[in-house]
């Protein structure tokens, strides 16, 4: 009887350590899949549920992919500018899109990216600039506000 006793106690004790050490372990795992994974995530679903046209999608993957870690940038809002003009006799309409995004190296400052496209294949043209020190960014943005092609997310 005293060596099932003490067995039993044994018993309870690994189980009173087992118990939080699992949980904790639990927590551990979660907020490290929420650190490295979530912006990601969130990006991934604005794209497939919130944006309308494909050649978004191609110019934010582009730019996604740029980064080092696909989730170093929260996207912020996007809009989108067009132009109309003529290439080699050919009237067409050039398309620029803008990302506003947070960055992991500094998350208090939002940044901008500008995309072009070339044969419809997404080209950089302006790359992770600072909002704050770009009049050009917050005067486009302020007179698309009101414009459909525009989203924010926040």
């Amino acid at each position: 009887m005293d060596n099932k006793k003490r067995v039993n106690r044994t018993f309870r004790i690994l189980l009173f350590i087992m118990i939080p050490l699992v949980i904790a372990i639990g927590l551990l795992v979660l907020f490290n899949r929420e650190r490295h994974f979530t912006n990601a995530e969130k990006n991934q679903d604005v794209m497939k549920y919130s944006v309308d046209d494909e050649y978004v999608r191609w110019a934010f993957h582009k730019l996604q992919s740029s980064f080092p870690d696909s989730n170093d940038l929260l996207l912020d809002q996007y809009f989108v500018r067009t132009r109309d003009t003529v290439i080699q006799e050919e009237k067409k309409t050039v398309y620029f899109v803008f990302f506003s995004y947070y960055w992991k190296e500094h998350p208090q400052e939002l940044y901008y990216s500008k995309m072009g496209f070339d044969n419809w294949k997404p080209v950089i043209l302006i790359y992770n600039q600072s909002v704050a020190g770009s009049g050009s960014f917050e005067r486009m943005s302020d007179q698309l506000k009101h414009m459909k092609m525009k989203a924010s997310f926040r």
